[in-house]
């Protein structure tokens, strides 16, 4: 029997008689009248709500700056700032403000700049804490703000790969992010989403797709707007439990960019056995995306499949409807009718319809090469995911806490040496499983290191090894029993490694204006910067997508003198400081070095 989600039946009434966009959300939401757009020319996205990201959903829109910064950015609604981050990863310059009346927070992300009455505090608070990186929580209401108000202008800090802003609107209780397509933002979408492909998989020991025990990934093809249909003649045939995925985007007006998906339903038979809504979600659960995609087509050939099946620890709360999980079980020699609708936030739809036929028997001899079931992989360990896990050699030590997998898995682990003697290596390359499966949870690792020297026992650590690009991760590390341990989250190759080297420190502008530096470190990663001038510590901002270290001289902050001593300090991860040195005379003409 159909099983109905009562908590959406009621959310859907509740929207129905309040006739509020953001009722479906949380009763404490309230918009007696339209929210002031974030930027005051018309909106384009480059990025959706729920988008698909690394190990997260995307908790905003990212509305386009026509590739400029510095455009102005406008408070939605009246309100207080609550909130004030500098960082030089994730949101950059990010601005949160409260909207009591509507019961709404908004987060402006990646800007250049705060309006000037938030910099000077910001600035102040810098200076007194002598950081770059800081995080703020003004008293209520110390900057309050109108409706429509220029709170910052747009930029490109942090993590954002090209200029633009990062809009949020989050329930102000909860502090959940909610869909911003609701709030009535005129931003146009008269295109349906975009189908690419449909995927089966065989969950079990006797299912198989076409014969094989492993998963198939078949193209599609439009036939009509919003219609489509599997590419060539031939009926797959499957037998057992079997679960099913798509590829598929959505696409915004005037806008190239693929965006996630809002609505995906799957019904076998007219019956409906799984529905997602991206309306909204907590931040605790967003790491379960690595549940909801297949993980290793994403690793292996970065393609986005959203499986319409849920895995026994995956916790996301997007689910309207699951009928045994979404998982079907083909057991009957008959055709069944498979329906794929998926729909954007503004109702704008497509399907995918297509037969299979169903087996009542397992093929004679299935493919077992192919399976990923216990059969295939002699030297697995079986390791449940609802209870710790341990796993022990004489040279590595792996302890997994329950629930650190989102189904049991069949851990595979190898080890070969290290051929590249120029590298500074100090164990064996550890197979810890396989990069394709997903971990939830940190878990423990330990390597004992052989052949080194006790006076570099504190500049060693962990690394984890990507042997595409030959490059190594620093993940930590401290000695403990004879080994060297840290947490990590990702299955993957490991060694252990020894950095006793300082970051590199280059100048790259010098003037009366500005005073810039490259810098990098290749293997444990910058870690502090702090720079002086005449023993003063000054404002340097780390921008590390393009590695550099920026002063911009503030002259009220910087007395007067006939000239300058730079003094500046760089130290990595292991504590390894580099120096750099420097008088500069205030009458220069400016200059640049490259």
């Amino acid at each position: 029997m159909p099983y109905f989600n009562m908590r959406f039946l009621l959310l859907i009434t509740a929207f129905v008689l309040s006739a509020c966009p953001c009722a479906i959300f949380a009763q404490s939401v309230n918009l007696d009248e339209p929210l002031h757009p974030p930027v005051d020319y018309p909106m384009r996205l480059s990025g959706n709500f729920g988008e698909l990201r690394s190990n997260h959903f995307h908790a905003g829109i990212d509305i386009k700056t026509a590739g400029a910064e510095g455009k102005q950015i406008h408070a939605i609604a009246d309100g207080y700032v609550s909130r004030i981050k500098v960082s030089a990863n994730g949101y950059g310059h990010a601005l949160y403000i409260d909207h009591p009346d509507q019961g709404l927070t908004s987060v402006y992300g990646h800007l250049q700049a705060f309006n000037q009455q938030v910099h000077r505090y910001v600035r102040e608070e810098q200076y007194k804490k002598e950081t770059f990186e800081i995080q703020l929580f003004p008293e209520d209401k110390q900057f309050q703000v109108q409706k429509g108000e220029v709170i910052g202008l747009s930029g490109n800090t942090g993590s954002s790969k090209g200029p633009h802003l990062h809009f949020e609107i989050r329930d102000l209780n909860r502090q959940e992010p909610l869909n911003p397509l609701h709030f009535n933002l005129d931003i146009p979408d008269r295109i349906p989403p975009k189908i690419f492909n449909v995927a089966m998989y065989p969950l079990g020991p006797k299912a198989s797709v076409n014969g094989e025990g492993r998963k198939q990934i078949l193209d599609v093809v439009a036939r009509g707007k919003g219609r489509y249909k599997l590419m060539g003649q031939e009926t797959p045939r499957l037998h057992g439990r079997i679960g099913f995925a798509l590829r598929s985007f959505d696409f915004l007006d005037s806008t190239p960019n693929w965006c996630g998906l809002y609505t995906v339903k799957l019904y076998v038979d007219s019956t409906l056995m799984y529905h997602h809504q991206m309306d909204r979600f907590s931040f605790y659960e967003t790491r379960y995306i690595n549940s909801l995609i297949d993980y290793e087509e994403k690793i292996r050939n970065n393609q986005s499949f959203q499986k319409s099946f849920r895995e026994p620890n995956n916790q996301l709360d997007i689910y309207e409807y699951l009928r045994n999980n979404g998982i079907y079980h083909f057991q009957n020699d008959t055709l069944h009718n498979i329906l794929y609708r998926i729909t954007d936030t503004y109702g704008n739809t497509s399907e995918v319809t297509f037969q299979v036929r169903s087996r009542k028997q397992p093929p004679r001899k299935l493919n077992q090469s192919d399976t990923t079931t216990p059969q295939d992989t002699l030297r697995a360990v079986p390791m449940a995911f609802d209870q710790a896990n341990s796993f022990r050699r004489s040279d590595i030590r792996l302890d997994f806490p329950s629930h650190a997998f989102y189904d049991t898995i069949y851990f595979e682990y190898q080890k070969q040496k290290m051929a590249d003697e120029t590298k500074p290596f100090y164990s064996d390359l550890h197979q810890v499983h396989n990069r394709y499966t997903p971990v939830h949870k940190n878990f423990s690792l330990s390597i004992h290191p052989h052949g080194l020297p006790d006076m570099l026992k504190d500049k060693t650590f962990i690394a984890r090894v990507d042997e595409e690009d030959e490059s190594y991760e620093y993940t930590g590390g401290e000695f403990i029993n004879g080994f060297i341990s840290t947490n990590v989250r990702s299955f993957g190759k490991y060694v252990v490694m020894v950095d006793h080297e300082p970051p590199q420190i280059k100048p790259f502008i010098i003037n009366n204006r500005k005073i810039s530096f490259k810098i990098e470190d290749e293997l444990s990663g910058i870690n502090s910067y702090n720079g002086y001038i005449n023993g003063r510590w000054v404002l340097f901002e780390y921008d590390p997508k393009n590695d550099l270290l920026i002063y911009r001289i503030d002259p009220e902050r910087l007395p007067k003198a006939s000239s300058y001593e730079l003094e500046l300090y760089v130290s990595d991860a292991l504590n390894n400081v580099a120096t750099y040195y420097d008088v500069i005379q205030p009458d220069e003409e400016p200059s640049e070095e490259h």
